[in-house]
Formats: structure tokens, C-alpha cells, sequence
């Protein structure tokens, strides 16, 4: 799957999502690239709901190796039209503040 998302073949990476339903058989590491594949596959298609889900399960799941991966920040950079309190939520699990993801001056003017 990571290599359609690579090359921006969202229908098929997120095909094949549907057609995998148990990773309990792969590697610790393996599980966790393939969730944030799924996550990157899911912002690409503009799932930005379901796209977070993922990418926030997997940060939690793995906290300390998640942390080490560039590809939550680049998540985060294409979900940009979500929420902007789950965003902060989730930039707290990447371990980087909003402005490191370009989203810096929208968060905080949307502090209450």
C-alpha cells in the first residue's frame, strides 16, 4: 500500500485498505507504517475524519516510534481544513507544535 500511496495512486492505496482486515501478523513497525499510510491515503482522498482516526490511533499506539516519523507532519500539513482542536490534539501526540505544520497563525486565533 505504501508504495500507491508514494505514488499518489489514492484509489488503489485506499482499495487496498478495504481489502485488509487483520495486521496482527506483521511486524510492530510494519503495523504502525501501514496506519499512517492509511492515514496519508485518507488525506489524500480529502477523508480528513477518518484520515485523524487513523493518524491518532497510530500515534497512541506507538507514541515513542511515531514521534521519529515524518509522515504525521505531512498528515497533518494536507488536513488542514479539519478541526482545529483535534489538530492541536494530535500535534501534541506528534510531539511538534501547530506552527510546525503550517497551521500555527489559524490555531492560535482560534484559541477561545
Amino acid at each position: 500500500m505504501g508504495v500507491n500511496v508514494s505514488l499518489g495512486q489514492t484509489g488503489k492505496a485506499l482499495t487496498l485498505v478495504e481489502s485488509i482486515h487483520d495486521t496482527a501478523v506483521l511486524s510492530d513497525a510494519a503495523r504502525h507504517r501501514y496506519e499512517l499510510d492509511k492515514a496519508m491515503a485518507q488525506a489524500d482522498a480529502r477523508l480528513w475524519d477518518a484520515s485523524l482516526d487513523t493518524l491518532e490511533s497510530a500515534l497512541r499506539s506507538a507514541p515513542h516510534w511515531a514521534r521519529h516519523q515524518a509522515l504525521p507532519q505531512v498528515i497533518m500539513s494536507k488536513v488542514g481544513r479539519a478541526s482545529t482542536t483535534r489538530l492541536r490534539r494530535v500535534a501534541k501526540l506528534v510531539g511538534t507544535g501547530p506552527g510546525a505544520v503550517g497551521l500555527g497563525r489559524r490555531l492560535h486565533m482560534a484559541r477561545p
